[in-house]
């Protein structure tokens, strides 16, 4: 979501965040972090491990309600930000961009719903958790790419070895809310399981402690017997049937 940027460091782009956060708490603005920043505020314990793997931060991603679009060009432009009109237009409204008017921070709005290879509707559940979606949102962000980076393996990484795996939102993983959407949803399962096991994989290139690796690998077990073994919809056993043949995917255009 974003070109790295050298000039404005990891603080910076924490303060501003923050700052960011603050004005719409007080506008009355529902608004909530995703994307690499939010991995690191959820992530405490094991935000080190960001440092270690040379994870910048490059941009600032939000999501909001659609109602709340008529006033983010005003509300972004006390901040000192300008708005990126022509992105606005091709979209159809559909995704904002604001750019600093001094600083290189640009930041990224989405509306309700994580519309990228496949359709999150977050409608629901933006105020779970607060200032960031929750962690289960959180991981599907990343597990819904089909390309995914490694970069965004390395999110996941911290992300699990910070939070267990459960059946509730509050500092968990929720892998009976994933396995829900994704027993709807067979375009999203075969993602979400396919990089869940590139995650397994990957585990072994990776420099952390052994029991770091043995308590991620646990959970992302956890969360896959969760979602296999969950009940699928007729939906979804359709269009099982047609599998690889046909793209399960939309290809996402950078913008």
């Amino acid at each position: 979501m974003g070109k790295e940027n050298t000039t404005v460091c990891n603080s910076e782009f924490l303060t501003e965040a923050r700052k960011i956060l603050d004005a719409a708490e007080q506008r009355g603005i529902v608004l909530r972090l995703l994307g690499s920043i939010a991995f690191r505020i959820h992530c405490p314990t094991f935000s080190y491990l960001f440092e270690k793997f040379e994870r910048p931060l490059t941009d600032l991603d939000f999501i909001t309600r659609k109602t709340c679009a008529p006033s983010l060009p005003e509300f972004f432009a006390k901040l000192d930000y300008e708005f990126d009109k022509s992105l606005a237009l091709i979209t159809r409204g559909k995704r904002y961009k604001f750019k600093h008017k001094k600083k290189e921070i640009v930041v990224d709005i989405f509306f309700d719903k994580l519309d990228m290879c496949h359709v999150i509707d977050l409608t629901k559940r933006l105020e779970v958790d607060s200032p960031t979606l929750s962690v289960s949102d959180l991981l599907l962000e990343k597990l819904q790419i089909v390309e995914i980076t490694k970069k965004d393996i390395q999110d996941v990484i911290v992300l699990l070895l910070e939070h267990d795996v459960g059946n509730e939102d509050r500092e968990m993983v929720n892998s009976e809310y994933i396995a829900q959407l994704c027993s709807k949803d067979w375009g999203l399962w075969k993602t979400a399981t396919t990089n869940l096991m590139k995650l397994r994989q990957f585990l072994s290139y990776v420099d952390i402690e052994s029991k770091h690796k043995a308590t991620v690998t646990s959970r992302i077990e956890k969360i896959l017997q969760t979602i296999n073994a969950k009940p699928k919809y007729i939906s979804w056993r359709l269009r099982s049937l047609i599998g690889e043949r046909k793209r399960w995917y939309k290809v996402v255009e950078a913008l």
